[in-house]
């Protein structure tokens, strides 16, 4: 499945009502129920507060989980497009881990489905971030030997208690996600999307995954996969004796957006 890119762009009048060192307010004033809403940031940690994606039903209004701003803008991209979105489609969106935690809430001015692509761009906006954008050459993850590939790969009715996955931190700017089931035969199961965010992410290689590939595909990476830092041809050696799989040019370009802290 291919995500456009969520473009950092302004399409409606924005007002900033509010902005001190711990607290920072604004409210839009759009031409569609979705973009009329004011948001805060408080710099604090709300212990009560839970993370809810309402992709489903309409709200008046929502606190979500406590984060640093970058991750809050992470947690509306994943919002609007899932993890996989984060780690396969075709433009990247890198996140540097920020420092001070705060609290996000949303007041619309009236009972919605909320559109997280809105949320997404206006919090890079005017929550105190900055979004730096590069264009580079991409690489097309591949199988070269479908038989290594089969033998890595676990059939995905074996996977149990899936709970999710997360993104974690290997070295600094350096992350990737992570599943979260239990091992199967002694294998620990990941999915394709996870070892693409690990490509793009831990590696920062500008890598698409073919299209042949699902990125639900369920893979064995028992053997501490992504916990060092690599040459590309490391790899590339990595890769094709874990998973029977390379990285070949895509002969296109990729759009990567770097989003962190303003300094």
């Amino acid at each position: 499945m291919k995500h456009r890119p969520i473009l950092i762009v302004m399409a409606f009048a924005l007002t900033l009502a509010a902005c001190s060192d711990n607290k920072i307010v604004y409210r839009g004033d759009g031409d569609r129920p979705q973009t009329s809403y004011e948001a805060s940031l408080i710099r604090y940690k709300n212990r009560s507060a839970e993370q809810h994606f309402y992709r489903n039903w309409p709200v008046k209004e929502f606190v979500h989980r406590s984060n640093t701003r970058t991750m809050l803008a992470q947690e509306m991209l994943i919002g609007a497009m899932y993890t996989d979105g984060i780690a396969c489609g075709d433009t990247a969106y890198d996140f540097t881990p920020g420092k001070d935690i705060y609290t996000y809430s949303v007041k619309y001015d009236q009972v919605v489905f909320p559109d997280y692509r809105v949320l997404f761009r206006d919090m890079v906006r005017y929550g105190g971030l900055q979004c730096d954008t590069a264009v580079k050459p991409a690489y097309r993850l591949v199988v070269e030997d479908k038989e290594l590939y089969q033998k890595a790969s676990i059939d995905a009715s074996l996977i149990k208690n899936r709970v999710g996955n997360s993104n974690i931190w290997r070295t600094d700017d350096s992350w990737l996600y992570v599943d979260h089931v239990d091992e199967v035969d002694g294998m620990r199961p990941q999915c394709l999307a996870s070892v693409m965010s690990a490509l793009r992410y831990y590696w920062h290689l500008p890598v698409l995954l073919d299209p042949w590939l699902h990125s639900g595909d369920w893979l064995n990476v028992s053997e501490d996969f992504a916990t060092a830092q690599l040459s590309f041809e490391e790899i590339q050696q990595e890769l094709l004796t874990r998973f029977g799989m390379t990285l070949v040019p895509a002969n296109r370009d990729m759009v990567v957006l770097t989003i962190s802290e303003k300094q």
